[in-house]
């Protein structure tokens, strides 16, 4: 047994008897894949073979102490005297080429974990905060984990490769944890492969849900030895984390939440979509990957359980490890509206065109399987008609900082100068200045009368138009995003709840810059039963039966009598001018 595990041994002895919540034993040696020293050399597919003779002279002269060589043909063809970007290799980071250096980041960040049995950084592994993002020290991380791989093939080993994490990483949990999650979220089919993860189910399923060595089972399904190294290290380390000493995790959502939090890490993005379901495809992502990883944790913990190699009847009655597959997770929600935009997304954020294209779609498309009332529809008027001032009224701090932190480019000149094509009316300078003078008074009723409903309770006795009937819209081509109105722009509207770990899954992904486009934006007054607003967009949209479609961005039934009189004159103006 190793020594990090003979402490956990003892320091959960120690912290277990006193105040009863959580008494944990662990026996044996490490209850995941090998931690041993993998053999020299292996294949890119990670089984051993035999060395050549011209490797072995190629790594002599000190150089095999030095390196763990995974691919020795990447290796022997490899420019030695050129620098080497393992992250500019196609694939190049993967569970072969990186298992070395996980091991050691991991066996690292537990030591610093017993050493500080109450970190508050260890919550940030898969839950980073606004204030602990740096983008520079993303970019050092980075750095610090290309030295590690000197040449194509080949990492550091041994005490070399353990001086280099402590060198570049110092003793810093925050830190070793931004490095395990660019090379986890590098991984190209994930730490664990969907269709891995599909055939074990369906084979559990078929063969009665057995306790017995899970390890041995699932590692069946797994491609190759180093996937199984690195899937059984990933649990281990949020096994490592569930166990220790920290107050803030003895509440059974933190817990829990910190599982769907890192479903994202674990697993890539399924392509599969259903175009029945109300939620952003990014949202229903979020949990499909969280539901996934919830499920191979809980078997993994009642099979060691089973096996005696941990017993924590405090994981266990929070897992619920005797109801087996798991139970939905219901969370505490809140609600939010969504705003779903079909577009080609090019690389990198743009913010300004995403808020832009859903505030002032021509045509809205509301879900059939929920209500939306007046003052949710009053809210998305006024989000066409002022965009930069509801941005500025009701878009909380911390969000608006999340949009100017994840797009530098974000420009709200360009929402406040077009006022999607509407000024403020200047005497004696528009020729038609009834109308406009109307159109505006329209407007500054609305927002007003809209501020003063939050204010008397934000619920209209008489709000509400629950979408029915089978509406249907196919597009074409996907939209590229742009501030430049289109007759044919369209809006999906819904409503969704929104968790604590879908907002950190959200936050991570953005640290990661494995989402693009994509905003959960905290409200500062609530709008109808919604606090938050979510804006995203697809690529394709298939067509929904579900979905019923609005005439127009303003025929949505409730607007008031005044707006429609207003509405009526303007018109009538321009005709008669």
């Amino acid at each position: 047994m190793s020594s990090v595990f003979r402490q956990l041994k003892e320091k959960l002895r120690g912290n277990g008897g006193g105040n009863g919540k959580k008494q944990a034993l662990v026996q044996g040696r490490s209850f995941s894949a090998p931690i041993e020293v993998p053999k020299p050399v292996f294949s890119p597919l990670g089984s051993p073979r035999t060395v050549s003779s011209e490797v072995m002279s190629s790594v002599s002269g000190g150089q095999g102490n030095r390196y763990y060589i995974y691919d020795s043909k990447a290796y022997l063809n490899a420019d030695k005297g050129e620098k080497f970007d393992i992250f500019e290799k196609p694939g190049g980071v993967n569970p072969t080429s990186t298992r070395f250096v996980v091991q050691y980041l991991i066996n690292r960040t537990r030591e610093l974990i017993l050493q500080d049995g109450d970190s508050k950084e260890v919550l940030q592994v898969f839950k980073p905060n606004l204030h602990r993002f740096s983008q520079k020290e993303a970019v050092e991380v980075t750095n610090g984990l290309k030295k590690l791989f000197p040449h194509d093939g080949c990492c550091l080993k041994g005490d070399e490769l353990a001086a280099a994490i402590k060198a570049n990483f110092k003793d810093k949990i925050g830190t070793l944890s931004l490095a395990l999650r660019i090379l986890w979220n590098q991984f190209p089919l994930g730490v664990v492969p969907w269709d891995s993860y599909h055939r074990f189910v369906k084979w559990e399923k078929e063969n009665g849900y057995p306790l017995e060595s899970f390890h041995f089972r699932l590692s069946k399904f797994l491609p190759n030895k180093d996937y199984t190294f690195c899937v059984f290290a990933f649990l281990e380390f949020i096994l490592c984390i569930l166990l220790q000493n920290n107050k803030q995790l003895i509440h059974k959502s933190v817990q829990i939440d910190l599982i769907f939090t890192a479903g994202p890490t674990c697993f890539t993005r399924e392509t599969v979509e259903d175009p029945d379901d109300d939620l952003p495809p990014v949202i229903r992502s979020y949990h499909n990957r969280g539901n996934a990883l919830h499920r191979l944790f809980v078997g993994y913990l009642r099979s060691l359980n089973h096996e005696g190699k941990v017993n924590d009847f405090y994981l266990s009655d929070i897992f619920h490890i005797d109801q087996y597959p798991p139970a939905a997770y219901e969370a505490r929600s809140s609600k939010a509206l969504t705003l779903t935009i079909p577009f080609e997304s090019a690389k990198g954020n743009d913010f300004t065109s995403l808020i832009y294209q859903a505030a002032t779609a021509k045509q809205r498309f509301y879900s059939s399987k929920t209500s939306f009332s007046k003052v949710e529809n009053n809210f998305l008027d006024q989000f066409e008609d002022q965009t930069l001032r509801v941005i500025t009224t009701f878009f909380s701090e911390s969000s608006n900082r999340y949009i100017t932190t994840f797009d530098n480019g974000f420009n709200t000149d360009a929402l406040e100068n077009s006022q999607n094509g509407k000024q403020s009316p200047k005497i004696g300078d528009d020729q038609y200045a009834v109308a406009t003078w109307l159109q505006f008074a329209k407007e500054q009723n609305s927002f007003d009368e809209l501020l003063g409903m939050l204010e008397g309770g934000g619920n209209c006795a008489e709000g509400g138009t629950l979408a029915l009937g089978a509406g249907g819209m196919t597009l074409q081509q996907p939209m590229k995003l742009h501030t430049e109105r289109s007759n044919d722009s369209k809006v999906r509207v819904g409503k969704m709840d929104v968790t604590e770990w879908i907002i950190s899954a959200w936050k991570n992904d953005m640290f990661m810059g494995k989402v693009q486009n994509a905003l959960l934006i905290k409200l500062t007054k609530k709008i109808g039963e919604c606090n938050w607003l979510v804006i995203t967009c697809e690529k394709q949209q298939q067509q929904r039966r579900k979905d019923v479609p609005t005439k127009s961005i303003s025929g949505t039934g409730n607007t008031n009598a005044l707006n429609d009189l207003l509405d009526s004159c303007y018109t009538e103006s321009v005709i008669m001018t």
